[in-house]
């Protein structure tokens, strides 16, 4: 299983987003303990069920095979999956908010591994197997 999270659609919202971070861990430890609990915050992974910072919830996705992606219709996703293999993944995030998980199940590609492109200005991710 290989995976991604996207949590901004560009670099403005995405340093806002680490502002936004910055400001809640501070305000969450009280000072002293302020680079841990950023870690917690900007990885999602509060250490213990007392953390000052809160999970945050992710949308989730579901991707679609290139080959099926070419005859679903829709022109963009129609058109990136047209320089994909049939076998690779890909999710769609023109309607959905970040931050996002995107859970490619990449397991039944030789050694598991993915080599990540985006389309249409990096709301269409696809995974792809290494190899290709």
């Amino acid at each position: 299983m290989s995976g991604l999270r996207g949590q901004a659609h560009d670099l403005v919202s995405w340093l806002q987003w680490v502002a936004e971070g910055l400001r809640v861990a501070w305000d969450a430890s009280g000072g002293p303990a302020f680079i841990g609990t950023f870690n917690e915050w900007f990885f999602d992974e509060p250490e213990d069920d007392d953390s000052p910072v809160p999970e945050r919830e992710h949308a989730a996705v579901l991707p679609v095979f290139a080959r099926d992606a070419r005859r679903s219709g829709d022109p963009v996703l129609a058109g990136a999956a047209l320089e994909l293999p049939d076998d690779a993944y890909l999710v769609d995030l023109r309607a959905v908010a970040p931050p996002v998980e995107l859970p490619f199940q990449t397991g039944e590609w030789p050694g598991g591994t993915a080599v990540y492109r985006r389309f249409h200005g990096g709301t269409v991710v696809a995974a792809v197997p290494a190899d290709v």
